[in-house]
Parts: C-alpha cells; structure tokens; sequence
C-alpha cells in the first residue's frame, strides 16, 4: 500500500505543471478585470457571495465594549474605568448594504461594525465604540 501512495504521489507530481510568474500574473490579472468588469456593470451584489465564501470573519464572534446605559460618556472622564462599559458578544454574519461588518447579538439586534465608530483590538476579539 505504501508502495501505491509512492506511485500515486510520483504521478501527480508529473502532471503538475510549473507555472512561471509571468503565466501566474496574466491569470490573476485577467480574473481581476472580468470581476472589475461585472462590478462595473451590475455592482457588488452578484460578486458579494463569492467574497463572503472566502473571507476570514464568517460566524466570527467579537466583543462589543460600550458605555453602559446611563453612564455620561461626556468630558474628560469619557475613557473610564472598564467598569463603566458593557460587553455585548456578536457574531459576524456578513455585509450591510453599505459594505461593513454586520454583526448580530444573542437577541438578534444588528449591529453595523463602522471602521470609524469603533476601534479594533484583533488579539482579544474586541470592538471598542470610540467615544466622541
């Protein structure tokens, strides 16, 4: 048997073929222009599953850091003590339709994860909301 898996590996290495870079660019280029081309002329919808099926933050889950309710985010104290915040958990579950993150909590409230409304901590999985 070990002996078959030998051969069969020798036999895909054969039929591999080698691709040199100036093959591998003109490939990758000649895909980005058919993508650029279809997202010219029918927009980001008919190429969004194909982006979604291949990003890194599908069914992710992230921490929400906010001002808890009632606490004054206002003046020089609006940075507080972590105990002043909550943390709501969120799972990442796609685009919204202005293409950020959306994400959802455990009751279904949806969230739009804007690049200037929050600050990202990727080693804890946590999103901050900036405060003003």
């Amino acid at each position: 048997q070990q002996q078959q898996q030998q051969q069969q590996q020798q036999r895909q290495s054969a039929a591999a073929v080698k691709v040199n870079k100036e093959r591998l660019l003109a490939s990758v280029l000649t895909h980005l222009e058919s993508c650029f081309d279809r997202f010219e002329k029918q927009g980001f919808a008919p190429l969004e599953p194909l982006y979604l099926s291949s990003w890194m933050h599908s069914n992710q889950q992230v921490g929400l850091e906010e001002n808890a309710v009632g606490v004054d985010s206002s003046g020089p104290s609006s940075s507080g003590p972590a105990e002043q915040r909550q943390r709501v958990t969120l799972t990442i579950v796609g685009l919204s339709p202005y293409g950020f993150l959306l994400a959802v909590d455990a009751a279904g409230q949806q969230y739009e994860l804007t690049p200037d409304g929050n600050s990202l901590d990727m080693m804890h999985g946590l999103i901050r909301k900036k405060l003003e």
